[in-house]
């Protein structure tokens, strides 16, 4: 690009005479040019690159290129004083904002420069999770939990929006401290404890209304378990504390408005605790959540031996147990338990519930004359009086204490009949014998 000169000589062959002039070629001017593009770019905000040719009289060490934003990098590989090449690569873009770069290449020593502008659109508005196990469904006990993701996001903080449909799951996010396009928001999900019987669900939603993006996860909480050892209570008229054992996977909360009940719970049980009484009453143990899980109390204003005297019915007081209570009469007779040729199989003889038994004789034809034993029992149903009847094995050994010899219970096995057997050295065990040998029979009564 300097001017530049060249002397010319024309010599004789003999050399006694020559001739020279001087060539003076003036400079040229630098120069900086695109062979092919150099046009402003309008880009989309995926990532990409490309080359154009350029051209320049200037040195490579005299050159330089720019650009001023950090997500277009470029440059310039050139042979001295010939074509090069100009690189540009664009980064994606993440934002929600177009963004804008200009490109210069430039010579400072010679005065030269040409550039463009290169314009690229927005990215997608974007909420997504730093975690593929982050964002999905989730399944959770009964117990309190609390989740804490990172939520990756291009939206400001101003525009996202977290929401949960129920009030147990509660969402919050806090800001993000980074400049980046993607920021990391920290998403914190609370869960109360369950403590109802219920599977529960809820649905939490990040969403921004201005960019018109969201996702949503949903929360499934299992029900709490809960189960409990006793579900009545019978105490007599000294009260006294009983013990209920919990087996539950939530916290769990008693509850009683009898002023004559107390609770206590500790560590998987419950201590109920009765005042002494005068009266028979009972009252409602309930559980907080709950409403299907309830211990009835039921005090007696008697104690086991004592006499029963109300509304005409007359009797000791034979047991008071969780589920029952009652009083029974010796009716003083020995009975046969049955004398005929009905067939007692194939009924439903109950254990523990002689009321039971008592309607499967009453069901039989003519029972009133081969059930001796039922028939003395039933003898005391009059005058307005109703519900004494032959107690089953179970009850019968309750009250043991108050048998003496043999009596009949009213529970049937296969060809005999159980019965309480009081040996002379007080020894009481459950037997059975043949239906028609003479037994003692007593009588019991709920009261």
């Amino acid at each position: 690009m300097e001017e530049r000169k060249a002397t010319i000589t024309i010599k004789t062959y003999l050399g006694d005479a020559n001739i020279s002039f001087v060539v003076t070629q003036q400079s040229s001017n630098p120069s900086i040019s695109f062979v092919d593009g150099g046009e402003d770019q309008m880009l989309t905000a995926e990532a990409q690159s490309w080359k154009w040719k350029v051209s320049t009289n200037i040195a490579k060490e005299d050159i330089e290129t720019t650009s001023d934003a950090e997500w277009c990098t470029v440059y310039l590989t050139t042979s001295s004083y010939t074509y090069g090449e100009l690189t540009v690569k664009v980064d994606k873009n993440e934002s929600i904002t177009q963004r804008n770069a200009t490109v210069e290449i430039k010579s400072t020593k010679h005065g030269v420069s040409l550039s463009f502008k290169i314009t690229q659109q927005a990215g997608q508005p974007v909420i997504k999770f730093s975690s593929s196990t982050e964002g999905k469904d989730q399944s959770v006990a009964a117990p309190a939990k609390k989740l804490v993701w990172t939520l990756l996001s291009n939206i400001p903080y101003s525009s996202l929006k977290v929401t949960s449909n129920e009030s147990w799951c509660k969402v919050k996010i806090d800001n993000s401290k980074d400049n980046k396009d993607i920021k990391s928001y920290q998403l914190t999900t609370i869960i109360d404890e369950n403590m109802s019987d219920k599977q529960r669900q809820a649905v939490v939603t990040i969403s921004s209304e201005i960019y018109n993006v969201s996702t949503s996860f949903m929360v499934t909480q299992s029900a709490s378990t809960f189960s409990i050892s006793h579900t009545q209570l019978g105490l007599d008229r000294d009260g006294g504390n009983r013990t209920v054992t919990i087996t539950s996977n939530a916290s769990w909360k008693a509850e009683c408005d009898a002023d004559w009940i107390s609770l206590e719970q500790t560590n998987g049980y419950l201590t109920v605790r009765v005042k002494p009484t005068t009266t028979n009453r009972s009252a409602n143990i309930t559980f907080k959540d709950k409403s299907t899980t309830i211990i009835t109390v039921n005090q007696a204003k008697y104690k086991v031996g004592e006499e029963y005297d109300e509304g005409g019915v007359t009797g000791t007081v034979a047991y008071i147990g969780d589920d029952k209570r009652y009083i029974f009469k010796n009716t003083g007779r020995n009975e046969y338990w049955y004398y005929g040729h009905t067939t007692l199989t194939g009924y439903s003889w109950s254990m523990d519930d002689g009321e039971h038994n008592m309607q499967i004789v009453k069901d039989i034809p003519a029972w009133y004359s081969n059930f001796y034993a039922f028939v003395a029992v039933d003898d005391l149903n009059t005058g307005g009086i109703t519900g004494w009847y032959l107690p089953a094995i179970e009850e019968l050994n309750n009250m043991r204490a108050f048998v003496s010899g043999t009596a009949w219970s009213s529970t049937h096995s296969t060809m005999s009949v159980y019965a309480v057997y009081v040996l002379d050295n007080g020894v009481v065990s459950s037997v059975t014998f043949a239906a028609n040998l003479q037994r003692g029979v007593y009588a019991i009564r709920k009261f």
